[in-house]
């Protein structure tokens, strides 16, 4: 059997697709207001919080409100001030410039020292308090086509306390498809959280120093829900749930319904309430997730699936996932799991994870479940394939030996009926960086590579940057999956 070629090509494409992590849609409702420029300064423990409290409209506004009363008016009035430069200057395409790449840079970091477009000398940056749009915006090359451009921050320019040398953040831009990406995410994310804290920590909070240590909100009695009662019952659905890493190093666990035609309790239905309650390992709530939500095609046999994810601390968890009918009055289907999030910083791979449906995004989300820059992996939870199906799986890699660029060796061995088929050589494996500490490895087969019968793949990814005695460097990280294939 031939293995077909690794899916560098389609990684690749993906770093120019059009990756707004914090560029969300304008908030229209207050439960959008936590992905709006207005939130670009929320710490990770407030966006936790968030997550695990808001619900209602009424706990959004609630939580919107505490928020600026927590941090003070000054805070507010400078965010705000910055919020309207950014849209002043920096909008294209009919996308408030506060929702762009460059605007978000601008709000936490400030202007640039200099600016180097392609085909164009280094020009002179104004501070704040000046026309950012003299030269930032605007430009002959930034109104036509596509266009590189480097933002320079020398130490000075750079809010104080950061304690970084030069720093240069690279933006792809494209006019014409109107999009724009900061090109060296993995390098600039960590360093616009730490900006970000920077900011926070110049503005005294408001009232007594107890309330500045959290931001009130309703309780959500999470252990009284009756869902905790309700057993087992996947309907004929399959579940799938894995703790990431975001691009911006916020754990989140990512959980999945893969619903097969077949499963006739959500044959009729078109959307579901989505319900996630989660529990820490002492019993005490930690997330109450509803939202509706519509079942998404899976392919053309009539497959569908529905995904969410939930910003968790890292730990371990018990979680009871489940389906309802879109009124909440119809339990679906249910599936209770025990599960971990890891550190931003620990060292580990993913499971395997099987799919046949990859899909471009216009961006990204931080949080957005199996999606990493801008590219959609949905989980085929029932890992059955047809012959005419891409199979493809992947992994993501956290931290390998705490090195920014890391060195992994790949082989693979595949077998059918419990027979080896194949043993690819050990190679290089193809990484797509996905985070400050995060990458995926993916491989995908063409259409028929695989006639029908069950099979199981192993891959083993080894660390040639960590110690030459260590577990990581000899054996690796090995993952299994298996799956079957009919015509």
């Amino acid at each position: 059997m031939r293995l077909i070629r690794l899916l560098t090509p389609l990684l690749m494409a993906a770093l120019a697709v059009p990756l707004l992590a914090a560029a969300a849609p304008a908030p229209t409702s207050p439960h959008d207001w936590i992905n709006s420029p207005e939130a670009y300064f929320v710490s990770s423990e407030e966006r936790a919080l968030w997550d695990r409290t808001v619900v209602t409209d009424e706990q959004a506004k609630a939580f919107v409100d505490q928020y600026w009363q927590k941090h003070g008016a000054a805070f507010k009035r400078e965010v705000l001030t910055r919020l309207e430069a950014a849209d002043k200057y920096f909008g294209m395409g009919g996308v408030p410039g506060s929702k762009t790449a460059k605007g978000r840079v601008f709000m936490i970091l400030g202007s640039p020292s200099n600016q180097r477009d392609t085909g164009r000398a280094v020009q002179a940056s104004p501070g704040i308090g000046a026309d950012p749009g003299a030269n930032l915006q605007n430009n002959t090359i930034e109104q036509h086509g596509r266009v590189t451009t480097q933002w320079i921050y020398r130490p000075e320019k750079l809010p104080k306390g950061l304690n970084l040398p030069q720093t240069t953040v690279t933006f792809l831009t494209d006019m014409a498809r109107n999009y724009q990406n900061i090109d060296n995410l993995g390098q600039i994310e960590p360093i616009l959280h730490r900006a970000a804290e920077v900011f926070v920590a110049q503005f005294p909070p408001a009232g007594t120093p107890e309330a500045a240590q959290s931001v009130p909100s309703p309780a959500v009695a999470v252990s009284e829900d009756p869902l905790w009662k309700a057993q087992d019952n996947a309907a004929g659905t399959f579940f799938t749930g894995e703790g990431f890493i975001s691009p911006t190093e916020q754990p989140f666990y990512a959980a999945s319904f893969f619903i097969p035609k077949s499963a006739q309790a959500l044959a009729n239905q078109k959307s579901v309430l989505f319900v996630g309650l989660v529990k820490d390992a002492n019993g005490v709530p930690a997330a109450n997730l509803r939202e509706q939500a519509d079942l998404q095609a899976y392919g053309d046999a009539g497959d569908r699936y529905v995904d969410r994810s939930i910003a968790l601390n890292p730990g371990k968890y018990e979680g009871m996932f489940a389906l309802f009918s879109p009124e909440g009055t119809t339990l679906l289907a249910s599936r209770r799991v025990q599960f971990e999030v890891p550190d931003n910083k620990a060292t580990r791979a993913s499971r395997l994870f099987l799919t046949s449906k990859i899909d471009t995004l216009d961006k990204q989300l931080p949080l957005d479940p199996f999606t990493f820059v801008a590219i959609k992996y949905a989980v085929k939870g029932n890992a059955h394939f047809r012959t005419s199906e891409k199979v493809g799986f992947f992994t993501v890699v956290t931290n390998p030996a705490g090195n920014q660029e890391p060195a992994l060796s790949m082989r693979m061995v595949v077998s059918k009926d419990g027979k080896v088929l194949d043993r690819t050589p050990t190679e290089a494996a193809p990484l797509m960086q996905t985070g400050p500490h995060t990458w995926l490895v993916g491989t995908q087969f063409e259409p028929n590579t695989f006639k029908p019968g069950h099979y199981s793949i192993e891959l083993q990814l080894r660390d040639l940057k960590a110690d030459k005695t260590s577990e990581a460097f000899t054996k690796g990280y090995v993952n299994t999956a298996e799956f079957d294939v009919e015509q």
